[in-house]
């Protein structure tokens, strides 16, 4: 199970008990270490540099807030074509290139501040779809799934295409923010305030988001992407 954390940046991050050898912008970072155990659980990781950052860039270029990006990016026609790559301060996972220079394509007469605040909603989704994709190669097969917690994961319409661009389905967490309430459990396990089958109970129900689009329309929109990508970085891939 593979998790993406959605924030100012983004990281995906998953379980690495057999300890595969990192590669290709995947790092190996410790996860944790409980009380009583003998060995620290391992994780494979990858950081994107910009995401969150993304919106809060758009927003300051259209004269609104993160609330109103997200509801011009939902009235944005179409299907996509207007592309941002956010690498305002070069690029991060999965692709590590501090050259990179932030690009916006695909424009036309037609292009207006919906079509540029979907372009950086998108950015997020595509990020994550180009990451996981690199966890795929490293762990020697596709995730069942990926798990997503942060505060842009509220936006139901950025994880419905999150998961037509990975291919499989997407758990929102029932908290957006989590991260500070694993590091609660795992002290209140240490400290015997619950057992490990009581955190079962205390996680709330989550959103889950399934594909709806073919081969064919992902490959298209990811080759696309990954053109943009191309472009940031000066004609490398």
């Amino acid at each position: 199970m593979v998790k993406a954390t959605y924030g100012t940046g983004s990281s995906l991050m998953v379980l690495n008990p057999q300890e595969h050898e990192p590669a290709g912008g995947v790092a190996a970072t410790l996860a944790w270490r409980r009380r009583g155990e003998d060995r620290a659980a391992h994780a494979l990781e990858a950081n994107i540099a910009s995401a969150g950052t993304a919106i809060r860039w758009a927003a300051r270029l259209l004269g609104t807030d993160s609330a109103g990006i997200a509801a011009l990016a939902a009235d944005a026609p179409g299907d996509g074509g207007v592309y941002l790559v956010p690498a305002f301060s070069g690029l991060g996972a999965p692709y590590w290139d501090r050259s990179a220079r932030a690009v916006l394509i695909g424009m036309g007469f037609d292009t207006g501040p919906a079509e540029v605040a979907r372009a950086a909603v998108e950015s997020m989704a595509f990020q994550v779809a180009d990451t996981l994709a690199r966890f795929d190669t490293v762990l020697g097969a596709p995730a069942a799934q990926l798990q997503a917690d942060g505060g842009p994961t509220g936006n139901g319409n950025l994880m419905a295409l999150q998961a037509d661009l990975i291919g499989r389905p997407v758990l929102c967490a029932g908290r957006p923010e989590v991260s500070a309430l694993g590091a609660a459990h795992l002290a209140g396990t240490a400290l015997g305030v619950w057992d490990d089958a009581d955190l079962a109970g205390l996680a709330p129900h989550g959103t889950r988001f399934t594909p709806h689009r073919d081969d064919a329309w992902r490959n298209r929109r990811m080759a696309e992407w990954r053109d943009a990508v191309a472009c940031a970085r000066g004609g490398r891939t």
